[in-house]
């Protein structure tokens, strides 16, 4: 368990909160679950979370829903369940909840608790990037560039990574770069853009990005060569252990000399 947090305000909200549910508030059990949830004003304990949102969901509360959907993916105060999970996910999806439908898009991309399937997972992510869902303009980019349950279309992916690099989708950003880079999904590629973006990305701990950002200062690709502000990025993309990377396969942590040959997107 973790400490409580939030201060005096929060533990007198949650004060409130439960005085709501007990007088059948049919909002209170969620938003108290998600107090309980994050830790704000009550100690963290995932179990009553769940209990709490279940308790609202029953209520047909749509965010309730999604949340308890979250728990059961997450294994987080119940036994990890990705078929009650995707089963939560697609009662917010068909109501319009664009997060419902991200998730519920992530589920048959992956073969979460249904059968993977791409073409499920594009329908759904492309009801919810029509939203403006980051994530699910980027994942829809992904699929996009890959041929993945849609056909193979670079200026779409273009596209929907544009639209989510705009909102700030470090991995978007980094993807955008790249496709300025070797002018994917357009006819001519643009060297600065694509250092634009590579900083942006790298401005959020992109590694990846960094060690583009790094190349192009090192080559003045894009940018004015600048050997300080090349070293700069090489030792923040190598100065600490990370996973990131984005979900595309062709964002690797490499010397700053290799970066631009293993940026090409497509294997």
């Amino acid at each position: 368990m973790e400490k409580r947090s939030g201060g005096k305000f929060a533990e007198n909200y949650v004060k409130k909160l439960r005085q709501e549910v007990a007088e059948d508030y049919p909002e209170a059990p969620y938003l108290l679950g998600k107090r309980y949830y994050y830790g704000l004003g009550v100690r963290q304990n995932y179990r009553k979370a769940a209990q709490l949102f279940r308790q609202s969901a029953e209520e047909g509360m749509t965010a309730a829903r999604l949340a308890l959907g979250k728990c059961y993916y997450w294994g987080k105060g119940v036994r990890k369940n990705y078929a009650n999970a995707a089963g939560l996910f697609r009662q917010c999806a068909v109501r319009g909840l664009a997060e419902g439908q991200y998730w519920l898009g992530k589920c048959y991309f992956y073969g979460d608790g249904v059968a993977q399937d791409y073409r499920e997972s594009v329908k759904w992510f492309s009801y919810a990037a029509k939203q403006n869902h980051t994530f699910a303009q980027y994942d829809l980019g992904v699929c996009c560039y890959y041929g993945l349950g849609v056909e193979e279309n670079d200026k779409q992916a273009v596209k929907w990574f544009k639209k989510a690099a705009e909102q700030g989708d470090a991995d978007a950003q980094a993807a955008l770069g790249a496709c300025y880079t070797f002018a994917f999904g357009m006819k001519k590629g643009n060297n600065s853009k694509a250092a634009f973006w590579f900083k942006r990305a790298a401005e959020q701990g992109h590694i990846a990005a960094q060690l583009a950002l790094a190349d192009c200062y090192s080559n003045g690709r894009g940018v004015k060569k600048d050997e300080e502000e090349c070293l700069k990025w090489l030792w923040r993309a190598t100065s600490y252990d990370s996973d990131d990377g984005g979900g595309i396969d062709w964002l690797f942590c490499v010397p700053a000399a290799d970066i631009l040959k293993n940026l090409a997107p497509k294997p």
